[in-house]
């Protein structure tokens, strides 16, 4: 006649839901026995699925960001957006259910302590060919100039240019500068649960170079593969691809054109007579984006105070995994809003997992 619901009994440590219903029902044959009704009680089990979730945020830290966009300082509106995401994942991260990592850009992209596992030892001293400590390279037909290695990465030529191989398989490029530092100051920050630390890293983000975007966009890539995952720590290793319990994804947020590739490990603007092997920012970002996509990854992009209707625009939509994926905010207040809509895509993408009856 009319179930009713007794105890919904929802145990929020193994996240399951395990209700206890009753109903009454005429009889059939018992009736002659003056039984007209009996109780039926009925207990169940649901396990509330939580697909996990691998996110990685390339942040555009060049030296564009240090304008204003709206009244507000472009770097102070992206740090309050990405902070607005991390609400939104907290309790996800805190459950263990999505971790992200970080990846600042400029004119390149520092990986620390990893660079010589990802682009190769070198020699010590000078020398006329990229591979050693210093670097002597022509400046113009007549001058040279000495540059040292740095703990900054640029693009992998050959055949995994636009692969996830681990750089076990192939190294990436080097990078080259005068002091030995490179931009940005800030190294990336693999896959993490930590709240604290990724609001560290992100509030202390600076603004300094020219945009490497292609290089950004490729390690977005490589800290959610897990043929990458030798190099970090167990907690911060990319989990195997999985697209029914785990989802990949990468937001790819810059303010301006694509414009610094390398020769050898040096910024083409520098390097005499020496052109970027892969061609230039855009091509190679485009190449990525559509590497990642057929991998499997979700990609956002985000171009801040970028009219929509430029060249970079487009290769920000051609790189997008469809068009709810792609936004232009003008200003801070419409950063956030865009960073608010990806988060919550993707969060409802998390909540999407089938129950299961046991």
């Amino acid at each position: 006649d009319q179930a009713v619901l007794l105890d919904p009994n929802f145990d929020p440590a193994t996240n399951q839901i395990n209700p206890r219903l009753v109903t009454t029902s005429d009889t059939i044959t018992l009736h002659f026995l003056d039984i007209e009704k009996f109780d039926i009680e009925v207990t169940s089990g649901v396990a509330c699925g939580t697909k996990r979730l691998e996110l990685a945020v390339m942040l555009d830290t060049t030296g564009s960001m240090n304008s204003y966009a709206g009244g507000s300082r472009k770097m102070d509106s992206m740090k309050y957006a990405v902070n607005d995401l991390i609400d939104i994942f907290k309790s996800n991260m805190e459950a263990g259910a999505t971790r992200i990592a970080l990846v600042p850009f400029a004119e390149a992209v520092n990986v620390g302590a990893i660079a010589e596992d990802v682009r190769g030892p070198y020699n010590s001293g000078t020398s006329y060919s990229p591979g050693s400590y210093k670097y002597k390279y022509k400046r113009s037909r007549t001058r040279y100039r000495t540059d040292k290695i740095t703990n900054c990465v640029s693009e992998r030529t050959g055949t995994h240019a636009y692969t996830n191989a681990p750089p076990s398989q192939a190294y990436v490029g080097r990078v080259y500068t005068s002091n030995g530092n490179c931009k940005p100051s800030h190294e990336i920050m693999p896959l993490t649960n930590n709240e604290q630390a990724l609001r560290g890293r992100i509030n202390s983000l600076n603004t300094t170079g020219g945009t490497a975007g292609h290089l950004g966009t490729a390690w977005s890539w490589y800290l959610i593969s897990d043929s990458w995952g030798y190099l970090f720590q167990t907690e911060s290793q990319p989990e195997p691809k999985n697209e029914e319990e785990l989802t990949k994804a990468v937001i790819l947020m810059t303010d301006g054109e694509y414009n610094e590739e390398y020769c050898n490990g040096v910024d083409t603007d520098r390097i005499w007579r020496c052109s970027a092997p892969n061609g230039n920012s855009k091509t190679q970002s485009l190449a990525l984006c559509e590497a990642m996509k057929t991998d499997g990854v979700q990609v956002y992009t985000v171009g801040f105070g970028i009219s929509s209707n430029s060249s970079q625009a487009q290769l920000l939509k051609d790189c997008a995994t469809d068009d709810a994926k792609y936004f232009f905010p003008y200003d801070g207040t419409e950063l956030r809003a865009a960073f608010a809509s990806i988060g919550a895509q993707l969060a409802a993408g998390q909540a999407g997992k089938a129950v299961v009856n046991f």
